[in-house]
């Protein structure tokens, strides 16, 4: 069975916003747990996984990384035209890849990213391969060929169920604890070349890509977020749930 594992770098004071870190980035936590899981079934069947990454060439350490905790191969995505793409021209850009590699039985994804919370790639890449997609994935727990047996956590229940491949699961879950590697096997790991893919390697349509190719135009970015000053409700509970009414409904500013 051959698996994609589509991985996000992350800042890593994003993750670690008060540690001082050696990496750049790290492994998007939602992806990370995906990731985590996907390893798992080497224990179980005969499986090559290949860790995707669309993202700046600093990423590769975050790759080698992922091949020494048990990936087989690992492939970043790097070009100026890639840059400024939204979850659209994002999901295009990685099915593209997915169809180089070519005769892929699963595709795994974190349900999100702590930088964009949209949740959105994930069904892109479902859509333009036109595999289904299974959200909320909890583990795979066996594989085979041709179905999959997947453990899915919705609010209320616990679904065991089979799914027939090629399909795209995404993972509910997320870990910011970064996996214990062996300097043996992150040296062994070193000396394997992670793949690069550009524009012209993919063959996308350029008008596709990048912002060209993004539906969301961003207007304003704000590095910090603007704090509003604290205020405390004196009273008792009937006065404060008065002025609590009054600010909510905007009689306090007309009063």
């Amino acid at each position: 069975m051959k698996i994609v594992i589509c991985i996000k770098p992350i800042k890593s004071e994003l993750i670690y916003p008060n540690e001082s870190r050696v990496e750049d980035f790290l492994m998007n936590p939602y992806d990370l747990y995906a990731f985590e899981k996907t390893i798992e079934l080497k224990k179980l069947i005969d499986c090559k996984i290949i860790c995707l990454c669309m993202g700046p060439m600093s990423s590769k350490a975050l790759l080698q990384k992922a091949i020494a905790a048990g990936a087989d191969e690992s492939i970043i995505l790097n070009d100026d035209m890639f840059r400024g793409s939204d979850t659209v021209a994002t999901s295009y850009i990685l099915a593209k890849a997915i169809e180089k590699i070519g005769n892929v039985d699963m595709i795994v994804c974190g349900r999100r990213t702590i930088d964009g919370e949209t949740g959105q790639v994930v069904y892109g890449i479902g859509e333009r391969l036109n595999y289904y997609c299974l959200p909320d994935a909890a583990e795979i727990l066996d594989a085979q060929d041709s179905a999959i047996k997947v453990k899915q956590v919705k609010e209320t229940e616990i679904i065991i169920g089979k799914l027939k491949t090629p399909a795209v699961v995404a993972f509910y879950d997320f870990v910011v604890t970064q996996p214990q590697i062996s300097l043996l096997a992150l040296k062994r790991a070193k000396k394997k070349d992670i793949i690069v893919w550009n524009a012209a390697d993919l063959e996308v349509d350029a008008s596709k890509c990048g912002l060209d190719g993004s539906k969301t135009k961003v207007l304003n970015v704000q590095k910090e977020i603007v704090k509003k000053p604290k205020s405390y409700i004196e009273g008792n509970a009937e006065e404060k749930a008065e002025l609590l009414y009054n600010i909510i409904t905007g009689k306090a500013h007309n009063s």
